[in-house]
This record gives C-alpha cells, structure tokens and sequence, in this order.
C-alpha cells in the first residue's frame, strides 16, 4: 500500500463581517479578526415570538411500535407534576418507545418538542427547547440567565431521548419549565425527586417473535418458532439483539435452531466475516469518536470510500451502528485493535472534518449539526498529540458553529483550540481563541473571564503587532464597562428575557467593585497602549492583587448569584475563588514526549498554587497522574480543582510487516499478474506509512525472468522504521 502523506488543508473561514447573532444583551458580529460585541440597549433588542401553536417537533417512525403497551399507557399519564423516565441498556429500545409515544395524541395545550439530548448538558438542553419553541427575525440566543423566562410558562409534552443529566441538573430543568410535562429516556436512572423512573426490559415471547419474522420479512415454521421461543429466552429479550440474530439468519450464517442450539452461556454473536473491508474502515473510523456521531459522507470520506454511506444500513441492520439520521455512531466495542493496515485513519477523519467545516457551501447550520463529531474528534487529535491537525479544525468550525448560535459547542471548540495552539507555539492561534473566549465569556454574563482572557489576547496581538486585531479585542474589553452601541432592528421589543429566572443561573458579582475594576483596566489600556499585567498561576503562592480567569471546563459555566445587602461601611463577603485547568486536560492520555505546558489560571484569588508553573511543563513520566491546583479568596476560603490524566510511555517497538504475496522462494510465470498482499500493524502510537514496490491488491512485477526482491518498509507514527524484504523467481513460460 503507497505511503499515507499527511495532507496540508487551508482553513477558509471568508468574510463574515455581514453575520449577525444576538447572545443575551449583546449584538455579535464575526470578522476575520474575531467576534465583534456590543451591548444592545434596553427595549432594542430582537422581537422575539412564540413560534405556531401547537409545537409538533417529531421524528418520524421507521416502523410500528410492537408490544410495549404498558409503557405507553403510563407515557400517556405524564403530567407536569410527574413526569417519566424510561431507563435502560442501549439497544433496548428506549427510542422507538419515545417516538412512538410521541406521535400519540397529546393533551398538553401547546402540543410536543421532542430532542436528541445525547453528549448534551443543561445548557444546550434548555437552548434547544428555545430554539423549538421561539422565532426571531434577528438570529437571538438568550443567555444562561435569561433561558427561564422564555420557558416559564411553556405547557407542552417534551420528550428528550438519551438525556444523560444527573439528579441536580434534571431537577433544574424541570423547575426551569415547570408547567410542561417531561417524557424522558435514559441508560441509568436519575428520577428521583417526583414522577417515576421506569426500568424498560426486554420484550416477551410473543412479542419477541413478531420483532423476529418482521426482521426475517416472513412468518417463522412451527420448528422455528420453538427456537425462536429459546433465543428469545437467551437474550432476555432484548430488541436489539434479537435483530442481530436476524441478521446473522439471512446472512446465511446459522438458522434458529443453531443460535437455540449453541452451548448454555454464549450470547448471539455477530458476524464478523461478513463485514468487508469498507465496512471495517467505516467502523474503525466511528470508533475514535467515543460514541459521538458522524454523517454519512463525511464518514465515508474519512473511511477512503467516498459514496460509502450506501454501506450504513447494512451495518445498522447487523447491530453495529445505531441511525442517528442522516448521521451514523457506533454501539458496541470493535473485536480488532486498529484500522486497515497502512491507513491512518485518525488523520482522515481530521483532514475531513476541516475540509467540511471550511467549505463554503457548508452552513453554519449544517457544522452545527456535526457539533458533536467536531468535538470528539479534536478530543481524539489531543490525546494522540496531534496538535496542529486539532489547531486546523478548531478554526476551521469555530466560526460557524459561534454563527449558528451553538455556544456551548463553540466555548468547548475553542477551548480545544487554545490547547492546540498553545502546544504548536501559534502565538496568532492564542491571541484569536482568547478573543474569541473572552468575547463569548462576555455575552453569558461571565465578565471576570472575559476581562482575563480578552486581557490575555489584546497582550499577545499588540506584541505581533497585530494592529486591527488588538483594535477589536480593545473595543470588546471597552463594552465590559457599558459602552452600549446602535440599536439592533430599530428598537423592538424583546418579550422575554426578564434578567435571571432561576437562583444560581447567571454570573453575577457584586456592581461597584466590578465597575472600578474594569474602569481600571481599560483606562490602563487606553492610557499605555498595554493591558493591566494579571497574576499569573504559579507553582507557588502568591499574595497580590486577585487574578481573573476563565471558568473551568469541568464545572458548571454559572454561579450562584449574591444573595441579601452588605451591611453600610461593611464589605461584602469576597466572591469565591475559582479556578480554570485547561491543560492538562481532565481524562485525558497523553503520548510521553507529546505533552503541552500546564495552563490554569485563577479568579477572584489572592493565591492561586499548582504543582508547577502555568506555561510550564508538567508530569510526563509513564502512568496515572492528578494535577490540583489551590485558590484562596481575598476571605482565606480555599478552591480547589483537581484534573485526573495518564501518560503513555513513548512507543519504541517499530511496526509489524506481514507480507503474504509474494511468498519467499515463489515461482511465477513471466507475464503473469499475482497481486501483491501485505499488512502493516502498529499496537503502540499507529502506522504512519506503509509502502512497498506496488500497493498491496495490485499486481506486482513479473516482466523480467530471474530472481526478484519485494521489500516493504514502514515506520509508526513515533518514527520507527522497519522493512521486511521477500524474494522470488520469474521463469519463462516455456520453463513451466
């Protein structure tokens, strides 16, 4: 197989300086320079409507429901004061259930939204339930603090499938809408505090055999049926296996009774054999997603088999991946350790996601849509060390996903980013993920992040002399202090959005001594051409004016808000410290030698303590690590936050080389046209290249009679090399 040559993709982002998003008081614009924000006066912002009643926001059914009648009758007994989780394994058919419940007919006034809540925090959740239920003729996202207020009297049926919340952010969305009435479906419970949580087992025999002849697509012989009754049995009568069994059946594997048959323990197991090489690639691609999911074509892309996505249904009907429409996400472990040999296919999967990111015709709708494969993709790109690629698809998506208003997705991208950057020494990439950051800290009501990190980018832009760049950063920080701009569509009134709706949602902190910080540094700015220097995180404590950050990834983005007055002449009590890790990332595994300095950072903290240095270099010995960095406010309360990650030791094995055609010491005829057959495989950081004369599949050189030499070399992607060389005779055809 010819060498894998790493592709260089430009990263074409366009003019979006005609882009326009509202996020909560502020007017967003994107430029080549970064996010542009201005403070929307009061009563001019968007009119925002209630979209037509009822809401009918439903999937539409690939098949009818079988059995399961009970649960629907209790899903049609859902009321605001109790709702109703479904919770079971994946594949047991907690989708189908919910989809079917939801095209039944509906009591609640304002009809039904039904969502997809997998991979998605409360947050996105509530925004989604937003988006679903209000319209604006300007693009408005509310923001944390003011999400409630357009869903406080909202009275519909919501059904939101995987949704993963735990206990506490499951009850807050039930108190943030509290008239509707909540239909949800979960792997593990977490329905404690009112309504019920029902286990979904699996189907029952008779119900299990009608699943059975649908899947067959013909009705089972008497002889059938009593195996069918005994598979079943086996499977508990769990749906999803139960269609692999079928799929095993009309693939011509075995039959009924040989899965009845098979030894007392064993579980239906699929067929592997059947699967082709496309398939394979298509499925190891997926599985460096961690369960995120990917669309058809750029699946098929990343997998080297453009047109592939034809192949999908087939591995979805065989059990091995679960329809996400028009996306695709792998459901169970894969029985092989890596891709074909040869092919990184974890550099085809980035290479596709920034092609498809950057590409023009692509909307920023469409990236949102893969959101979640971006994601996990520049969560794959970390922990493989592949900085640059990472660097590449963060800016590539950034953007659009900033235009379509995902921006949760966007602050998790642009975290990422950062980290890429900081690891390749792209000073640009730093200063514009910083901006970007601190811009959209701003828009949430997070202004102590947003003063450090807009800080932080306008030092990095004036010291490259990035004059237009430092301009814009210098204009978000002025908007920090009230600086309010024109009026969004002509002084339209807003509806909703009345300031926090739910206690602890929403960044607030105490007024005036806000207001003097920040007239502070921006007449420090303006004055000196430079930005007030910040404490920086260190190795050991500090004791110095209080350090502003950005919010850590592993907490919640809203604090609770100061409750009752400071008594006159006394000061309030000090905010809590908070601290933000963003390297080394929390749960993940570094390559030994590929790890990026340590980046955290403090706010509202006199001393802000880790185990080295921010910008420095932490542990990167072979094995588990913890890394905790300590924070005290200005009162001596301690904060603490700890991120847990492993290292790798540096791969020193060279790949392995099978070659299978020619075989050492082979005869063959001149003229003739044996293909040649050969692997490469690496269990340690992955093949990089894999070449021999001609690429394994085409026919090799038998043109010239005599003794011949076939070598293949390979090296991994720590630059390992080795080669394995085969020899072979080319006779005549008058000597054979």
């Amino acid at each position: 197989m010819s060498e894998t040559t790493p592709t260089r993709v430009a990263v074409q982002v366009g003019d979006v300086s005609a882009s326009q998003l509202v996020i909560g008081d502020h007017n967003v614009i994107q430029t080549p320079d970064g996010a542009r924000i201005t403070i929307v006066p009061t009563g001019q912002g968007p009119v925002v409507r209630l979209r037509p009643v009822p809401f009918h926001r439903v999937p539409r059914l690939r098949a009818a429901l079988l059995g399961r009648r009970a649960e629907l009758a209790l899903a049609a007994q859902v009321t605001a004061d109790a709702p109703l989780q479904l919770y079971g394994p994946e594949g047991v058919g907690k989708t189908a259930l919910l989809k079917a419940a939801a095209h039944a007919p509906v009591s609640a006034r304002e009809g039904i939204l039904f969502a997809s809540a997998r991979r998605r925090n409360l947050d996105e959740i509530l925004l989604a339930l937003y988006e679903q239920s209000w319209e604006s003729d300007i693009p408005f996202v509310p923001s944390p603090a003011q999400v409630g207020g357009y869903l406080a009297d909202r009275d519909a049926l919501v059904v939101l499938d995987d949704c993963a919340l735990d206990r506490q952010d499951l009850d807050t969305l039930l108190d943030t809408a509290p008239a509707c009435r909540f239909l949800l479906g979960s792997a593990e419970r977490s329905l404690l505090s009112l309504g019920r949580a029902q286990a979904l087992d699996g189907l029952d025999e008779t119900v299990g055999i009608a699943l059975l002849e649908r899947e067959l697509a013909r009705p089972l012989t008497p002889d059938e049926r009593e195996a069918a009754g005994t598979v079943i049995t086996r499977v508990d009568g769990h749906p999803q296996r139960l269609i692999e069994a079928a799929a095993l059946v009309n693939d011509g594997v075995t039959d009924l009774a040989g899965l009845a048959g098979a030894p007392a323990g064993s579980s239906v197991r699929l067929n592997t054999d059947a699967l082709s090489a496309g398939q394979r690639r298509l499925l190891t691609v997926l599985s460096l997603l961690d369960g995120a999911a990917l669309g058809g074509e750029i699946l098929a892309g990343a997998a080297g088999i453009p047109g592939g996505e034809h192949l999908l249904p087939q591995l979805e009907q065989r059990g091995w991946v679960k329809s996400a429409s028009p996306r695709y996400r792998l459901i169970r472990p894969l029985p092989w350790e890596s891709g074909p040999a040869g092919e990184d296919l974890t550099h085809g999967l980035l290479v596709n996601l920034i092609a498809f990111a950057s590409a023009d015709r692509v909307s920023p709708a469409e990236v949102r849509v893969e959101a979640e494969a971006i994601e996990a993709a520049l969560d794959r790109a970390a922990a493989e060390g592949r900085w640059e690629e990472a660097s590449l698809l963060a800016r590539a998506s950034e953007t659009k996903l900033a235009r379509s208003g995902a921006w949760v997705s966007w602050r998790r991208v642009l975290y990422a980013g950062l980290q890429a950057t900081q690891a390749t020494g792209d000073r640009g990439g730093q200063a514009h993920m910083l901006h970007q950051l601190g811009s959209l800290a701003a828009t949430v009501g997070d202004r102590s992040a947003a003063v450090e990190q807009l800080t932080r980018a306008l030092r990095l832009r004036e010291q490259d002399g990035n004059a237009s760049g430092a301009e814009l950063t210098r204009y978000n920080l002025g908007q920090l202090i009230g600086e309010g701009g024109p009026p969004v569509n002509g002084g339209g009134q807003t509806p909703r959005g009345p300031g926090p709706w739910r206690p602890g949602r929403g960044f607030l902190l105490p007024g005036l001594i806000v207001l003097v910080v920040l007239i502070a540094a921006v007449a420090a700015l303006r004055s000196s051409g430079s930005d007030p220097t910040p404490v920086h995180a260190t190795g050991t404590p500090t004791n110095t004016t209080p350090v502003t950050s950005q919010p850590a990834l592993t907490t919640s983005s809203h604090a609770s808000a100061p409750t009752g007055s400071a008594v006159a002449g006394t000061p309030p009590p000090a905010p809590p410290a908070a601290v933000a890790i963003v390297s080394p990332r929390d749960g993940f595994t570094y390559q030994q030698g590929s790890t990026p300095p340590a980046d955290y950072s403090c706010s509202a903290a006199t001393t802000c303590q880790g185990p080295v240095d921010s910008g420095q270099p932490f542990a990167s010995t072979p094995g588990a690590h913890t890394f905790t960095v300590t924070a005290k406010n200005r009162d001596g309360k301690v904060t603490t936050s700890t991120a847990s990650y492993a290292v790798r030791p540096a791969d020193t094995t060279p790949p392995t080389i099978v070659i299978n055609s020619p075989k050492e010491g082979g005869v063959y005829t001149q003229g003739s046209t044996p293909t040649a057959d050969y692997t490469c495989t690496d269990g340690g950081s992955g093949v990089a290249t894999c070449q021999g004369p001609v690429g394994s599949g085409t026919p090799f050189d038998t043109s010239t009679p005599g003794r011949q030499t076939f070598t293949v070399t390979s090296t991994d992607n720590a630059g390992n090399p080795t080669s394995q060389v085969r020899t072979y005779t080319v006779v005549s055809p008058k000597l054979t």
